[in-house]
């Protein structure tokens, strides 16, 4: 079953909060960057999108992986919405 965008992004913001040091729900919004306002490395971003994975129930492709790297929550919620076979 195909999830809405703003399931996904309930989601996303679940897995940021419990995966990434520091960060409070407050500080997910659409506009907050994953690299520079959440404070995630390359390593947090792989392992986030595993963890997002497994929410989703279906593979991330490498190239969605890379755009996970300097995006912001809303445009992660975005293409995570866009992928899902």
């Amino acid at each position: 079953m195909k999830l809405t965008r703003p399931q996904i992004l309930e989601k996303l913001t679940d897995v940021l909060v419990d995966h990434l040091k520091g960060v409070s729900p407050q500080m997910v919004t659409e506009d907050a960057n994953i690299k520079t306002d959440l404070n995630a490395d390359s390593l947090d971003t792989i392992e986030l999108v595993l963890y997002m994975e497994e929410q989703l129930d279906f593979e991330i492709s490498d190239d969605l992986l890379e755009t996970f790297k300097d995006a912001t929550v809303g445009e992660a919620a975005d293409k995570l919405f866009e992928a899902q076979p």
